[in-house]
């Protein structure tokens, strides 16, 4: 028992408990907007058959529509949603503080960093299980041959979760073929990293088949960003020159940091990230998926020691720092201020007899408002569907 009982592991607690009450906290306080809210909806209102066939619209994979699902049927109210997102994040840093080889500062304040505390715990939606997820494949990243059964159900999930993992586990995957090949001579552990590999691939086509938007659909393209180092040092709030330039030197930065490693090290980390940071660059990205990137710099640092390197624990502090800043900014803005006025616009409707007005429905954000009643409120949606239905 005693060996339960030591500084390290009091500190982790004392960090953990920190984190759960100040996450409860702004949750509390946190107005679910139109993101959330479709995540609900979709989860609470079709059954997971219908929800595979919804996702061909929505743009998602499944996997965090599930989860909902689930707690959904266990009698979850919406407007304790959060505690999805909160239960999740919990997991994620638990296992960063007791598994990862971070240094002991980088620990402490990697969970209340922005996007880790802020974007993907106080706001719910799927991002909150990619902590978690790709802290359970870090935990296990050097053992993955052994433990190849259990790296197959991660990749699996991570592959299910958002646009973004799916682009992260088909890297991973790819050096595991390259792990299959170098290793090919071993006859019979090849068997079952065999049988691996053909579950993955199978995994990747059903995901692909049920999330690529249907003829009738837009994928909505966002362009050309610059701002992929927003992942490291700001948020949306401060887009001056000064703050983008300091951005792109920290970025630059960790690129030569990770230049100074082994050749092999730099080529593999190359591989697991150019795919998901083309696809922010060039195609699709908001402010909130360059805490994706950011959290990708996490498990690439963990999975390649580079904790052991002084320039990067400089970096990685810098970067923390910044970080903490806006969480904190935006954690009390959230807290003060009105974040999403639908719970508000929904008792105003609630104070008149709605269910024999006809209210039409101008957006996508006026599906914030749904949540709220028990049925459909607006006469131009489906009358069956409660959420934004394109």
């Amino acid at each position: 028992m005693k060996k339960y009982i030591n500084k390290k592991n009091i500190i982790n607690i004392i960090i953990i408990i920190i984190f759960i009450v100040l996450s409860i906290i702004i949750s509390n306080k946190h107005e679910h907007w139109a993101d959330e809210a479709t995540a609900w909806l979709i989860s609470n209102d079709l059954s997971i058959l219908d929800m595979f066939k919804y996702m061909n619209y929505d743009g998602h994979p499944i996997l965090f529509f599930v989860i909902v699902k689930l707690f959904c049927t266990l009698g979850l109210k919406y407007n304790n949603f959060n505690i999805i997102s909160i239960l999740f994040s919990t997991l994620g840093i638990t296992i960063l503080l007791n598994k990862s080889n971070f240094k002991w500062y980088i620990k402490i304040l990697l969970p209340f960093t922005y996007f880790i505390f802020y974007q993907y715990t106080i706001i719910t939606r799927g991002y909150c299980l990619i902590l978690l997820l790709l802290s359970l494949i870090a935990s296990i990243y050097e053992k993955r041959i052994e433990k190849c059964y259990i790296y197959t159900i991660l990749l699996i999930l991570l592959t299910n979760l958002e646009a973004y993992t799916f682009l992260i586990a088909g890297s991973l995957y790819f050096l595991y073929i390259i792990d299959y090949i170098n290793n090919y001579k071993n006859k019979i552990k090849n068997k079952h990293h065999l049988i691996c590999l053909i579950i993955i691939f199978i995994s990747f086509l059903f995901t692909t088949f049920y999330m690529l938007p249907r003829g009738e659909s837009i994928f909505y393209t966002s362009g050309f960003s610059y701002q992929i180092s927003n992942s490291f040092i700001t948020s949306p709030f401060d887009n001056s020159i000064i703050i983008s330039l300091s951005s792109f030197l920290l970025f630059l930065f960790f690129i030569y940091i990770y230049l100074k490693t082994n050749k092999k090290t730099s080529i593999e980390a190359t591989i697991i990230s150019a795919p998901v940071l083309i696809f922010m660059i060039f195609k699709y990205a908001n402010y909130w998926h360059y805490g994706i990137a950011f959290l990708l710099l996490i498990f690439l640092a963990w999975i390649h020691n580079l904790s052991e390197k002084k320039l990067f624990n400089i970096f990685l502090l810098m970067t923390c720092i910044i970080q903490i800043y806006w969480s904190i900014n935006s954690s009390i803005y959230d807290y003060k201020e009105t974040y999403s006025p639908s719970e508000e616009i929904a008792d105003f409707i609630k104070q008149y007899d709605y269910k024999n007005l006809n209210i039409y429905a101008e957006d996508f954000y006026s599906t914030s408002i749904n949540p709220y009643f028990d049925n459909n409120i607006f006469m131009n949606w489906q009358p069956e569907y409660r959420f934004f239905y394109g």
